[in-house]
C-alpha cells in the first residue's frame, strides 16, 4: 500500500468498535429512556398528576407531551448510566487503538485485560473500567441535560406556537435538538476532559502503575493547568455536537411517533 494510503488508515484506527456497537447501544439507549419515561408516566396518571396536552388542543394525556421534565431528566440520565456499563470497554479499546494503532485488535483487548507492569498486574475487567466516574458523569449526567433541554426546548417552542408539541416541525425539532447537543457538552466537557486524559494516561503508561481516578486526574489538571485546562478543544466539539443532535433526536422523534401511531 503506499504511504499516503497507510497514513489515512492510521486515521481511522480504531473504528471498528464504535460502528460495531454504534446502533446497539442507541438502541439499548433510546429504549430504556423511553420505557421509563412510559413507566414514570403512568405513575403521574396514577396520583392524578397529569392534566391533558398542556400546550395547544387537548387530545387527552400523552407521555410525549404531557409528562413532567423532571421525568424526561431522570429517564435520560438512568438510560445513559445503564449504557455506559456498555460502553466503556469499547471506549478503552477504541482509545488503545488510536493511540497505537499498530496493535492488532485481540493484542489491545489482552493488554487492556492484563494491563501489564500494574502494581495489581491481573486479569480483570476493572481494567476496562478506568475513569468510569468521569465517564457515567459524561453518559448519564449528559444524556438527562440532552434530554431535558430537548423537551424543554420543543415544548417552548409549542407553548409559543400555540399549538400541540406534536405539532412542532422538523425544523423546530432541529433547532431544539442542536441546542440540546451545545449546552449537554458544554456542561460536561470538563468531565469528558478528565476522561480522556485517564483514558491517555492508561493506554501510554501500561508499566506506569495504577491508572489515577477521575477525581486524582481532576486535581492534577486543577494543579497543572486550572480551570483552562478542563476545557481544551471545547470549540471543536460543541461545533460537531449542535448538527449531529440535529440529526439523530429528530429522527427519534419521527421513528417513535410512527410506531406509536401503528400500535393503535
Amino acid at each position: 500500500m503506499p504511504r499516503t494510503g497507510k497514513e489515512l488508515m492510521v486515521l481511522y484506527s480504531g473504528v471498528g468498535p464504535p460502528l460495531m456497537t454504534v446502533g446497539a447501544v442507541a438502541s439499548v439507549n433510546f429504549a430504556i429512556y423511553d420505557n421509563v419515561r412510559r413507566a414514570l408516566f403512568r405513575k403521574e396518571i396514577n396520583k392524578g398528576t397529569v392534566e391533558g396536552e398542556k400546550y395547544g388542543i387537548s387530545t387527552g394525556p400523552n407521555y410525549l407531551t404531557d409528562d413532567s421534565l423532571l421525568s424526561v431528566a431522570f429517564s435520560g440520565a438512568l438510560a445513559g448510566a445503564v449504557v455506559s456499563l456498555l460502553t466503556s470497554p469499547f471506549i478503552i479499546v477504541k482509545t488503545t487503538q488510536q493511540v497505537r494503532p499498530s496493535l492488532t485488535l485481540k493484542e489491545v483487548v489482552l493488554e487492556t485485560w492484563w494491563h501489564k507492569g500494574s502494581p495489581r498486574s491481573t486479569a480483570t475487567m476493572r481494567n476496562f473500567y478506568v475513569g468510569y466516574g468521569a465517564h457515567v458523569a459524561c453518559e448519564g449526567g449528559g444524556r438527562g441535560l440532552y434530554m431535558l433541554v430537548y423537551e424543554a426546548g420543543k415544548r417552548w417552542i409549542a407553548r409559543e406556537g400555540n399549538k400541540s408539541a406534536l405539532e412542532v416541525t422538523v425544523w423546530e425539532r432541529m433547532a431544539a435538538a442542536a441546542a440540546a447537543g451545545c449546552i449537554c457538552w458544554a456542561a460536561i466537557f470538563p468531565a469528558d476532559t478528565v476522561r480522556s486524559k485517564i483514558y491517555a494516561h492508561h493506554v501510554l503508561n501500561p508499566g506506569g502503575g495504577d491508572t489515577p481516578g477521575s477525581l486524582d486526574m481532576a486535581r492534577n489538571i486543577w494543579r497543572e493547568k486550572g480551570w483552562a485546562g478542563f476545557w481544551k478543544g471545547v470549540g471543536p466539539t460543541i461545533a460537531r455536537a449542535g448538527p449531529v443532535a440535529a440529526t439523530v433526536l429528530p429522527i427519534y422523534d419521527g421513528v417513535l411517533e410512527r410506531l406509536l401511531v401503528e400500535e393503535r
